[in-house]
């Protein structure tokens, strides 16, 4: 159906209908009840939280008087707690003092022991001893041991004490046997090996001097003889000069071949090595036989007409007049043992002097001990019994406070009522 074809309706009439008064009172009692309950429960509430304030100030007021209690409590507990510390300190002072006192004592008494020129001379006078024996020991030097003793010996002539007889006595019969001592300078002993060593080099083969053709001797001629008889004479030396005898006593001399020289050489150089070994360590029969042996070897296959030769031979015969002897290991035991009684007698005396001086200290720190212990306990006494805590002024004002509270929390419950 078209737009056109639908019917048009007519308007309807507009009706005013007029309401009773009934609703519009019904609704404002409606709304009069509301507020009046609002109203009520806004003065519920603003009593509940005046209330709540008023309790929160009282527990806060309480809070503030406990807490200032405590406090009190605290302070008085610190104070008895200061007594007692004071009478500590001073419990401690006094035991400082003494401490210090008996500590003074015994750095003077120490000062005075280890400042003493004869007790230090002693301790020396044993380091030296000590270093000249075991120079004794390693290397034989009687020399440098007769130079400490020496050395020692005039210190201790400076010096007139009676305990130091016995030390002085060792030490000169020591010196004594020392110098009685044949001595053996054994580093130039060393050096001297050492150049026997480096000139086996150079020593010449007997076959060398065999096989070295000599200078013929010049003949003064014969002006008196005739020119025949010089002629027949000069022929004749010159037969002479080709032969020449002479007596040896190995032939193994001039069989050697290069290598068996080579080794003859290092076998004298390991020899005289071994003899300065044997000088080092005090071993005189090491020494003498290495000398024996190389001294031999050398005349067997060396010559001995030449110079070179000569030489080495007397050098060997010097070193082997040396008497290398190990030293006795108490060479000087004597004056270490003086040495050593002296000293135990210092560490003796020093001991009988701390055990005299040890119960005094003790008597005087026990009483130093005791009276500060005494004042300590009277101290807590007069702490327990006499001291009280102040009042605070937190405490007045809470108590000024109280009749105010009380007056208030009155008027509360009447606005209440």
């Amino acid at each position: 159906m078209s737009k056109q074809e639908q019917p048009v309706q007519a308007a309807q009439p507009v009706v005013i209908r007029q309401s009773s008064g009934k609703g519009l009172a019904a609704g404002a009692l409606v709304l009069a009840v509301l507020g009046l309950g609002a109203s009520g429960f806004l003065f519920v509430q603003g009593q509940n939280v005046l209330k709540n304030q008023e309790l929160a100030f009282s527990q806060k007021i309480s809070n503030a008087a406990l807490g200032e209690s405590e406090n009190a409590a605290l302070l008085k507990d610190n104070l008895n707690r200061q007594t007692v510390i004071q009478a500590e300190l001073a419990r401690l002072g006094d035991g400082q003092k003494a401490n210090g006192e008996q500590i003074a004592q015994a750095r003077a008494a120490y000062q005075e022991l280890v400042k003493g020129r004869v007790n230090w001379l002693v301790d020396e006078a044993e380091t030296m001893i000590n270093i000249a024996a075991q120079q004794l020991q390693l290397s034989g030097n009687v020399q440098g041991a007769v130079g400490v003793l020496e050395h020692i010996n005039e210190r201790l002539s400076r010096f007139d004490q009676p305990d130091l007889l016995p030390i002085k006595q060792a030490v000169s019969n020591d010196l004594a046997a020392l110098k009685n001592r044949p001595y053996v300078d054994v580093s130039g002993t060393a050096l001297r090996l050492d150049r026997l060593e480096t000139a086996v080099a150079g020593l010449p083969l007997m076959v060398d001097g065999v096989l070295k053709p000599g200078a013929a001797e010049p003949v003064a001629a014969d002006t008196a003889a005739s020119w025949w008889e010089n002629a027949w004479q000069k022929s004749w030396d010159a037969v002479k000069n080709l032969v020449e005898i002479r007596h040896l006593d190995n032939n193994d001399a001039m069989l050697l071949a290069p290598e068996q020289i080579y080794f003859i050489r290092e076998n004298l150089r390991l020899r005289l090595l071994d003899a300065r070994t044997a000088l080092l360590q005090q071993n005189g029969e090491v020494f003498q036989s290495d000398l024996n042996n190389v001294e031999a070897t050398v005349k067997q296959y060396f010559d001995k007409n030449s110079p070179a030769t000569q030489s080495w031979l007397k050098e060997i015969a010097e070193l082997k007049t040396l008497d290398v002897r190990t030293v006795a290991d108490d060479a000087l035991k004597a004056s270490l043992a003086a040495v050593h009684n002296y000293q135990d007698d210092v560490k003796m005396r020093r001991s009988a002097a701390q055990a005299e001086t040890l119960p005094a200290e003790q008597a005087a720190s026990e009483e130093a001990a005791s009276a500060p212990a005494a004042a300590s306990g009277e101290a807590s006494e007069s702490a327990k019994g006499g001291v009280e805590a102040p009042q605070l002024p937190s405490e007045k004002k809470a108590s000024e406070a109280s009749p105010a509270k009380a007056l208030k929390a009155d008027a509360v419950k009447g606005e209440k009522a």
